[in-house]
């Protein structure tokens, strides 16, 4: 009986539970069956199972069982290199929401590079000084920023090397106002790139609505990234690993330059992809369903194999 709708390639993340060929069937069901269930909580994912035991088993799975979600994402990150769209560049950098020492001391601990924004209120050291953003921002008059032309408006910019307090690398800061004389400033950027120009550091901010923006909108809702409801720590990062997989999954699939053998079109977005995977989660039950009845299974037997009675 067909029990859930494969993804292509999830067999390759879940290469490091593979002393666990219990744990990897697991994984695949809970990645495919997250994908297609309507509700991706732990009770929502287990009731599209067909012969499905209870969802504590899911549950267990989730915050007990012997399988490590960073080898997990080690492999993910591992298949990203594959291709040439999304392995790691020499000069790439990792958009970034929240500037917190921690995260950016581990980004550069890596050999990695990464921007974002970064908060009025924050301190920072300048020439010796500790001071915070606004502050520093309110000492740059008009004569120190450098104008720029988007469209028919005309703003300014000023950039400068500074350090960050528990930060243990120097960071650029692009200031960008809306007009050249404008009194409060409208952004502040940070980069480790320190060597970059602004026109740089704008360019690549502004493409972080293709990677983060849209994996976070995604995930929320089509993936369930926000519905774990694990109280269990383990398995609420368990959740999001697995979440993770299956988004990489679906964005390799979707860069492919011809439509899937599941598809009629190509398909564009993680939701097409979705209602595509339950459309052909549907289709294969039905030809079970038909099969079943010829060979003589009662209705009665039907429904109970497939948890409808």
């Amino acid at each position: 009986m067909v029990k859930r709708a494969h993804i292509i390639i999830i067999g390759t993340c879940v290469s490091s539970i593979k002393h666990h060929p219990a744990k990897r069937q697991e994984v695949d069901c809970k990645d495919c069956q997250g994908t297609v269930a309507e509700h991706k909580t732990v009770s929502g994912i287990a009731r599209e199972f067909a012969d499905a035991p209870d969802q504590s088993c899911l549950n267990r799975f989730l915050t007990e069982s012997p399988w490590e979600p960073d080898r997990l994402n080690d492999q993910r990150l591992e298949w990203l290199q594959h291709d040439p769209t999304t392995r790691y560049r020499q000069d790439g950098v990792i958009p970034i929401d929240n500037t917190f020492g921690p995260i950016m001391n581990h980004i550069q601990r890596h050999s990695r590079g990464y921007g974002g924004d970064l908060k009025f209120n924050r301190l920072i050291t300048v020439s010796g000084q500790d001071m915070t953003v606004s502050a520093w921002t309110a000492t740059l008059g008009p004569l120190v920023r450098t104008k720029f032309t988007v469209g028919n408006r005309t703003q300014g910019y000023f950039t400068k090397t500074v350090r960050l307090p528990k930060v243990n690398h120097p960071v650029r800061l692009l200031v960008l106002w809306s007009s050249a004389d404008a009194t409060e400033p409208r952004k502040v950027l940070v980069t480790t790139r320190i060597h970059w120009e602004a026109h740089r550091i704008l360019k690549v901010y502004k493409r972080r609505w293709s990677g983060t923006e849209t994996y976070h909108r995604d995930g929320k809702q089509h993936l369930g990234m926000g519905e774990g409801q694990l109280r269990d720590g383990m398995g609420q990062t368990r959740h999001m690993h697995l979440v993770m997989v299956v988004y990489t999954a679906l964005m390799r699939q979707l860069k492919h330059d011809r439509a899937l053998d599941r598809a009629h079109t190509r398909l564009m977005t993680i939701g097409e992809s979705g209602r595509a995977i339950a459309r052909e989660t549907l289709g294969k039950t039905l030809a079970w369903v038909v099969e079943q009845a010829q060979q003589g299974m009662s209705l009665p037997d039907i429904q109970h194999r497939l948890a409808l009675d």
